[in-house]
């Protein structure tokens, strides 16, 4: 390289090519998942689902397969079984992913990770798709920040000893209750998937915690949105919320212009319905019209999951 640099500057100053050239285009690698846990014989272990599928659903066995549950984690990234008191003690962000994502040039969905702001900072959790992103996207605006993605393997033995496992998207913890979250697209609930969540959901029956599914219903506007509050969610960092004397109903531009107007007052506007001070309708695109709500609720966007039967 150094003497191409030599050759072109001799011929008259146009070294400066040579030198911006840019780097030769290294493609990434195709890889598998990976799996940071032991797994457990699985041969033929979905056939036994396929018959419970050709036949009547029958709700008692799954109950009996539910029971046998066993749950594996790496917290400390040391992998072991996990009791229940284990996973409502240990905070998420030390539970170490089980289970990596592929990545692979032709693929069709997008692999990332998504940046969870609590109160000790900055930590990252894996999503497997745009939609999974979305989910955590709005979890976070929800108020969740005790959560983690693909740090749970569930095992359940099955009456021949072989073994079904699921790998949980997302588990979070919110007031105290302990919240497993399945994501999935509606043309992706077969019958195979939708007996898996049954299991999943007979499991957080017993131990008293809940388990919802996220589907692909979120509106674009409603993305968007929050995509868009999102950038302002470190604005107001440490400051307190508005007091008493705030209005209770008035317009995106009003709320702008009362945080000091211009592109100042426009993030900490953002940012404010960011921490949820005021709220408005998601599915409408936000605009300087845009009427806001002092307070209010957050209309979930996930489905407690109903075992068919029960």
């Amino acid at each position: 390289m150094r003497s191409s640099i030599v050759r072109d500057h001799a011929r008259g100053g146009a070294w400066i090519r040579g030198v911006y050239q840019p780097p030769p285009l290294i493609l990434a690698k195709r890889g598998r998942r990976s799996i940071f846990v032991r797994q457990p014989p699985s041969r033929g272990a979905w056939a036994f689902l396929d018959e419970l599928v050709a036949g009547a659903r029958r709700v008692a066995v799954l109950r009996a397969i539910a029971s046998t549950v066993r749950m594996i984690g790496r917290p400390r990234e040391l992998a072991r079984e996990l009791s229940v008191v284990d996973v409502e003690r240990i905070p998420m962000r030390e539970l170490v992913p089980v289970r990596r994502p592929p990545a692979y040039t032709t693929m069709k969905n997008y692999v990332g990770m998504y940046p969870i702001l609590d109160p000790q900072g900055f930590y990252r959790v894996w999503h497997e798709s745009l939609l999974e992103a979305a989910h955590l996207r709005e979890l976070e605006w929800a108020g969740v920040l005790d959560i983690n993605a693909q740090v749970l393997r569930l095992e359940w033995e099955v009456f021949s000893g072989r073994y079904v496992y699921a790998y949980p998207d997302f588990i979070f913890r919110y007031n105290g209750q302990i919240t497993i979250v399945s994501v999935g697209a509606r043309r992706f609930l077969h019958e195979r998937r939708r007996l898996q969540y049954d299991l999943i959901s007979l499991v957080c029956e017993m131990f008293g915690w809940r388990h919802e599914v996220g589907l692909d219903d979120i509106s674009l506007p409603r993305q968007r949105n929050l995509r868009y509050l999102m950038g302002q969610r470190e604005t107001l960092t440490g400051e307190p919320q508005l007091g008493p004397a705030a209005p209770d109903l008035l317009s995106f531009w009003t709320l702008a212009n009362l945080e000091g107007g211009d592109w100042i007052g426009t993030s900490r506007a953002t940012a404010r319905l960011w921490r949820r001070e005021y709220t408005f309708d998601l599915d409408d695109y936000l605009e300087d019209t845009t009427v806001m709500h002092l307070g209010g609720l957050v209309p979930p966007v996930r489905h407690t999951w109903e075992v068919v039967g029960r």
